[in-house]
Formats: C-alpha cells, sequence, structure tokens
C-alpha cells in the first residue's frame, strides 16, 4: 500500500467513493496492527498515517454517517 492510499477515496469508484474501506483508520490499523502474509513487511510500504487527519476523518465520519443513523434509530426509522 502506498502512502497515499489512504486518500483513494478522493478518486471515486472503483478505487474508492462510497464504501471504501482506503481511509485513515485503515491505514492506521495496516500500518500498526499488521501481520504479514505473503509480500514485504509492512514498514517496507510506507503506508500513510497522520494523527490529524485520522482524527478530522474520524469526527467527520461519525457526524456524516453515524450520527443521522443515531437519528433516524431514535425516531424508530432508518436514514434513507
Amino acid at each position: 500500500m502506498r502512502g497515499d492510499a489512504g486518500r483513494l477515496a478522493q478518486l471515486g469508484a472503483p478505487y474508492g467513493g462510497e464504501g471504501a474501506d482506503a481511509n485513515p483508520v485503515a491505514g492506521r490499523a495496516l500500518a500498526t496492527r499488521r501481520i504479514t502474509v505473503h509480500g514485504p513487511e509492512p514498514e517496507s510500504l510506507g503506508i500513510h498515517t497522520d494523527d490529524g487527519e485520522l482524527g478530522a476523518w474520524t469526527v467527520d465520519n461519525l457526524r456524516s454517517y453515524w450520527a443521522p443513523w443515531a437519528a433516524a434509530l431514535r425516531a424508530g426509522g432508518a436514514p434513507s
């Protein structure tokens, strides 16, 4: 995974966009909780991690994705 892989969601389908797993959370997990099954060691891949980017992405994800779900569930439905 290249250093810019955490930014693939900006490219849109098929590389990112809605439902994409290439985000700062996935990048952090790959960089810090890695297990090599095949190929080079993750340390040699230059996986991008940035605390500020991770925090900003997480807050935006909570507000834009999870908050509407929680509000809809409290109201007895599901978001559209």
